[in-house]
């Protein structure tokens, strides 16, 4: 994979074979990626609307919770430091 990569990227990039993760799809990406950011009992700020799928993707087996920070379409649903406080703020409650 890493060989095939570096030809993709016409070897202006190498790859380390021993930094390269491969999964059986998004699901199981995520969930790994869930598993070794969090323990269970965290919570993620996640930006919604959000894929719907991310609730089994990432709740049910880590036990992280998912903690919806509203992007608005007046705010082009672009990230801001203020809606995530918002967020993280609701969160504490």
């Amino acid at each position: 994979m890493a060989r095939f990569m570096g030809q993709v990227m016409q070897e202006s990039v190498s790859f380390n074979p021993s930094q390269i993760i491969l999964t059986a799809g998004s699901t199981p990406a995520i969930e790994a990626l869930g598993f070794c950011l969090g323990d269970p009992g965290d919570a993620f700020l996640v930006l919604s609307p959000y894929y719907p799928r991310f609730d089994r993707d990432i709740k049910f087996r880590t036990g992280i919770e998912l903690i919806p920070v509203p992007c608005r379409c007046t705010d082009s649903l672009s990230l801001s430091i203020a809606a995530l406080e918002r967020g993280y703020k609701q969160a504490r409650k």
